[in-house]
């Protein structure tokens, strides 16, 4: 028995998940990025993948799921997945990898976007300006999916608006959440920048795509 269009989507989400922060999602992310209203439905759909031998996990300990080397052979030969209606996601403006600046308001315009990428649920796109996240492969000029949630956990990567106290108003930047002696910190990846503290910022989602043009890349 083949795999269903939802089982592919599953297993295709661990997969860069696992590539994008090197461990495996937790259940409720899987379900909160492919569009499940709770983990029940999830849960039935995991058991059927473990029992067919795609993917193994074990029950009770979280972040353990992985994807076994019998999906990638019959994924390989299995008919595409039935299409499925892009995601529009709306165009925020920018977000700071570095010094946080002050976000933009909605430009007015979304943009088409594969759920098979970005997954499902309340997302927004905003132009990344900055280096601090380069050795996390976000660049200058970047645009990063970010799925609205006001929680994440640690080694995720986020958008969090912090609030300046000198000029009053909110600043937006993209960095991964850490949580060390009792505090809040949003850090960089990038030796060039410092770790800066989250006590006066709330998360605004989880990066769950990055986008980028090639054309400034090419070759000479």
């Amino acid at each position: 028995m083949g795999l269903s269009r939802r089982q592919r989507e599953i297993a295709e989400f661990i997969i860069a998940y696992h590539q994008r922060h090197g461990y495996a999602p937790n259940q409720r992310e899987i379900a909160e990025a492919l569009g499940y209203q709770g983990v029940g439905g999830l849960h039935y759909q995991l058991g059927e993948l473990k029992r067919l031998g795609y993917i193994e996990y074990k029950l009770n300990c979280p972040r353990t799921i992985r994807v076994l080397p019998k999906y990638a052979g019959d994924a390989a030969g299995a008919s595409e997945p039935d299409s499925e209606e892009a995601v529009m996601v709306p165009v925020l403006g920018r977000i700071a990898a570095g010094t946080p600046i002050l976000a933009q308001e909605k430009t007015g315009y979304s943009v088409p976007l594969p759920p098979l990428i970005v997954g499902h649920g309340d997302m927004f796109l905003l132009r990344v300006r900055g280096d601090s996240m380069l050795d996390a492969a976000i660049l200058d000029g970047d645009w990063v999916v970010v799925r609205k949630q006001d929680h994440a956990d640690t080694g995720q990567t986020v958008a969090a608006l912090i609030e300046n106290e000198a000029t009053g108003e909110s600043e937006a930047t993209v960095k991964v959440l850490g949580y060390r002696a009792g505090r809040m910190w949003l850090d960089a990846r990038n030796p060039n920048h410092g770790p800066i503290p989250g006590d006066e910022a709330s998360v605004l989602g989880v990066v769950v795509a990055v986008l980028r043009s090639l054309k400034s890349t090419a070759p000479p």
